[in-house]
Order: C-alpha cells, then structure tokens, then sequence
C-alpha cells in the first residue's frame, strides 16, 4: 500500500495523471454494477406496513426494489437534512459567520463542538494523537486562521454552482483542470514555491474536514471525501494496484504501523472519481423508474459509499484501528 513516508511528487503525479484516473475510473466502474446490484436488494424499508396499506391493504404482495431504494433514498436525504439544520447551518450561513467574524473565539469553540470534529478529537485512537494535539494547538493560539479557512470554504461552496455546471464538471478529463487547488495541500517539497492560497490548515484542516463543511452547504454539486468514500472506492476498484505499489485509497501509515484510509487523496482526483460514480448511481435509479433528487446527488452518493464501506467492514476492521470517529 501507499507508504505515508513515501508519497512524494512523483507517486503524487502519477495519481493525477489523466490516463492513469481514466483506469482507476474504469475500474470504479466495473464495481459498481455489481455493489448497485446488492445495494438495491439490500435497501431497508422502515414503513413496509404504510407502503402495504398503499396497496389496498394486501399483505401478500412484496416491496419492491424500487420502492426500497425510494424509501432509502427518503431516510438519507431526511438524516442528512436534520444534521445540518442542527449542526451546520448556524456556523456555515454567511448571517451566522458575519456574527461570528465579531468574536473569532467563540467560533473556533463552537467549531470544535461539529460532530465531524469533536468525535475526532476525543478519538480513543493511536493513529489520531497527533492530529489531535496539533488542533489544539492551533486553535489557541491563532483562532481567526480557522475562521478565516471555514468562511473561506463555506464561501467557496455557496457559489459553486454559479461558476460551473453538473455538466462541466462530469466531462472534465483531467483532474488537473478540476477548480479545487484551493483544497491541495502543498506536499513538503513545494515549500519553496511560490505559495498559493490554501483554504485549510496544513496538517490540522485538509480535505477531509474541508470537504465535509462543502458537502453539507452544497450536497448538489460537492461530495464528501469521507472515509466511507475512501473505503468504498477502494473495494469497487477491486483493491487493484494500477501501477502503483498498491491500492491508491488507501495508506500505511509509519508513525503507528497500520492503516487506514488515504489522507492524503487529492481531493481534486477524488472529486474526479465521484462525479463519475454518481453518474452511474443517477443513470442505475432512472433505469428502475425512481426519483434521483438531484439536489441531493452527493448524499446519495455518500448513502451508496456507506453501503460499501459496511459490506467490507470486517475486512476494513483488520486494517483500520478502532470504531468510526467521524460521519
């Protein structure tokens, strides 16, 4: 597998190539039929009795796929919508961050208090330690640098949809082109290029806490790159290695000897392989006659991610430290 110590430029360009994503998507691909297959048989109904009663109160007759996947469909888009109704809106909305842009330390608290970080910081895990003590640190000692990242992100999300399109981005052929350098951590080697602006904070705030604050301001245009995500691709791309040492998803890491899901994916390349999956998820509903909520494209996507993700889970278990620490 990826070696953290060893993910250099190269190994780095070699990820964002475009022929190189091209056989990782054909492989995505590949996978997927045959996870969407499962994903549907498997799609939970928790009202059977109400959609019974829809059909004139016989009981014999079976719940379709299609109702399932309906009903599936429906729990995800409600959980995702009371999570960020509860969590996020009061801290991502441009009214919320003009108050806050008053008292830069009473957000950075609540901040730390998002489930996607505060389940985090107080991970019992070996591998988090020192992630969790660098976020302490930076948010005492520069607090404005995590509201300046957040507003920066929350910004970027809510106009998205204005600079570029479902279709331009679904056709771009070249991760490279993709608009999110912005969510690219500069790698060691670049520290003595010329900087570029970065909406994160190296080593504390990259693409999988970033990424999550977009998913939950835009869930139409901007996935998560979540560690079910990470997981999942890694399965549907059936673990293949595409040249490099091993599967791209994942990664070793040296400090603690395991490993986990890839921290270090470009979210440019992931984005890349996202939009595509979605794609095929969107093309697989229509195909069955069900509604796909457009404005919900990526928390759809991510409900299919989770599905993966916990069909690998025991496998997942043995190289992957402890219980989830984020949604």
């Amino acid at each position: 597998m990826i070696n953290d110590a060893k993910y250099n430029k190269i190994e780095l360009q070699r990820i964002q190539c475009p022929q190189h994503a091209a056989r990782v998507s054909e492989s995505l691909a590949e996978g997927f039929e045959d996870y969407f297959a499962e994903y549907i048989s498997a799609a939970p109904v928790r009202h059977e009795q109400f959609l019974k009663k829809l059909k004139n109160y016989r009981s014999n007759i079976a719940i379709s796929p299609e109702e399932r996947l309906q009903e599936r469909f429906a729990e995800a888009v409600k959980l995702f919508t009371k999570n960020r109704e509860n969590d996020y809106d009061g801290l991502l909305d441009a009214e919320a961050l003009g108050e806050y842009a008053h008292d830069v330390k009473q957000f950075v608290h609540d901040f730390l208090l998002l489930p996607l970080i505060n389940n985090a910081r107080h991970a019992p895990l070996e591998t988090m330690e020192k992630w969790q003590m660098k976020l302490s640190q930076s948010a005492r000692k520069n607090p404005k640098a995590f509201f300046d990242v957040v507003r920066g992100v929350s910004e970027f999300a809510d106009t998205f949809g204005q600079h570029h399109s479902w279709e331009s981005l679904r056709i771009q052929t070249d991760p490279a082109l993709l608009p999110f350098d912005a969510f690219s951590t500069p790698h060691p080697e670049e520290q003595s290029a010329q900087p570029r602006p970065i909406l994160g904070i190296p080593g504390v705030v990259g693409p999988g806490i970033t990424s999550m604050l977009m998913y939950y301001r835009n869930p139409e245009l901007l996935p998560a790159r979540s560690r079910f995500a990470l997981a999942a691709m890694h399965f549907l791309s059936e673990q293949g290695r595409f040249g490099l040492e091993s599967n791209e998803f994942i990664i070793w890491n040296t400090h603690t000897n395991n490993c986990s899901t890839n921290y270090l994916y470009p979210y440019s390349v992931f984005y890349f392989h996202a939009v595509r999956l979605a794609d095929l998820l969107q093309d697989a509903v229509d195909s069955l006659g069900v509604e796909f909520p457009t404005n919900f494209r990526m928390v759809l996507l991510e409900d299919f991610f989770k599905f993966v993700s916990n069909k690998n889970q025991e496998e997942i278990d043995s190289w992957i430290e402890g219980a989830p620490y984020y949604e």
